[in-house]
């Protein structure tokens, strides 16, 4: 069971839902058609948008790569923001053994 989000989380994910929507509507996307390009439900962009909870990391990320959302790493929460930076440091430190 996922463990509870605490309030800064919360509030994170609210600032980042808001953003999606923005974003979104700013690109001419419906919810439907944002879900379709990223992988996602409708359900689960409405979700995201409002904020209840924080989005899983790979949900976050399948929305950050999306180009026409125009969003940048220092828009996730920040919890994901964190776990992005290991994934790059791990991902360099890979390459450089390579």
């Amino acid at each position: 069971m996922p463990r509870k989000a605490s309030p800064d989380e919360l509030q994170e994910a609210r600032r980042f839902g808001v953003l999606v929507k923005a974003h979104r509507q700013a690109a001419g996307l419906s919810r439907v058609a944002l879900g379709r390009l990223c992988g996602l439900s409708e359900n689960g962009i409405v979700s995201i948008e409002a904020g209840r909870s924080v989005p899983q990391f790979a949900s976050a990320c399948r929305l950050l790569r999306q180009p026409l959302l125009a969003l940048t790493p220092d828009d996730l929460p920040s919890v994901h923001r964190v776990q992005l930076a290991t994934l790059e440091r791990l991902d360099r430190a890979l390459q450089s053994r390579a």
